[in-house]
């Protein structure tokens, strides 16, 4: 299914963009293939040949992904974890808060 999925300038300013290049090219396809339920439905394999990283790269980003964040002080929701790992496939945190911030930049 296609889904429009914003990327937000803020993105820049998030931890996210500290971590290596593979973690972010990898989250930023998640990002594109997530559907409406903000669900990511492939595996470690699927998403390497999506993100054009080896299934290692791939591996070692989704444990990047699911780990708290440990580059911020303050609290944060999921404890600064951006994915977790659901029946079928990988379940963005954040991605219901993104959804409802464009839906209200849209009516706007």
């Amino acid at each position: 299914m296609d889904f429009y999925t914003p990327l937000f300038s803020k993105i820049v300013d998030s931890s996210i963009w500290d971590e290596p290049d593979f973690v972010v090219k990898v989250y930023i396809t998640m990002l594109a293939k997530k559907d409406r339920d903000q669900v990511v439905r492939g595996n470690a394999f699927n998403i390497s040949r999506w993100s054009r990283k080896t299934e290692a790269e791939v591996i070692e980003a989704l444990k990047i992904l699911s780990s708290p964040d440990t580059r911020r002080l303050e609290k944060q929701p999921h404890d600064g974890r951006r994915i977790e790992r659901v029946e079928d496939g990988w379940l963005l945190l954040n991605g219901k808060l993104y959804q409802e911030l464009m839906q209200k930049v849209n009516r706007r």
